[in-house]
């Protein structure tokens, strides 16, 4: 039984694509040390500037990621390509004001472990919902995403863009 080689990476037409589950959870762990300087009263709405929710985001580091966050809202360069980078790299701009507000309320939290959960108003994360949790994990402050919901269409479409 003679079977043909599967195509390489460069053999793959433009429009070759795999299917990723339509309703999956992806994580990210956030390292979110350089925002304890947001803590406190003049973190108050009244008190911030239009580039608050950017400048939140820009100091939220990414940690850990699962396949289902690269495949969601990661790179061509995949995971590795993402840790170490803000999260405000990879976040939908639509939503990035939903995102800078729960973890600012989470950095304001008189303790880890408190959980919160909200819709995501965006026109890519579709009906999504983010969980997010102050963790606090090896000794640094850190936060766990995650993101339960789907992409634009019923199925996530995935390709080499090539």
């Amino acid at each position: 039984m003679n079977e043909a080689p599967s195509p390489s990476t460069s053999e793959r037409s433009p429009t070759s694509r795999r299917l990723v589950p339509s309703r999956s959870v992806a994580h990210w762990d956030l390292d979110i040390t350089a925002l304890m300087e947001f803590a406190g009263p003049a973190s108050d709405a009244a008190d911030r500037d239009s580039n608050w929710a950017e400048a939140l985001l820009e100091g939220a580091r990414i940690i850990h990621v699962n396949e289902q966050a690269v495949h969601m809202l990661g790179s061509f360069g995949g995971r590795e390509a993402m840790i170490g980078q803000a999260v405000a790299t990879c976040w939908p701009v639509d939503s990035r004001y939903d995102l800078a507000e729960i973890i600012l309320e989470l950095i304001n939290a008189p303790s880890p472990g408190l959980m919160l959960e909200r819709p995501i108003t965006s026109l890519i994360l579709e009906g999504s919902i983010l969980t997010a949790r102050r963790t606090d994990t090896e000794g640094r402050p850190s936060i766990f995403l995650s993101v339960i919901g789907r992409l634009e269409d019923d199925v996530i479409m995935v390709g080499s863009g090539e």
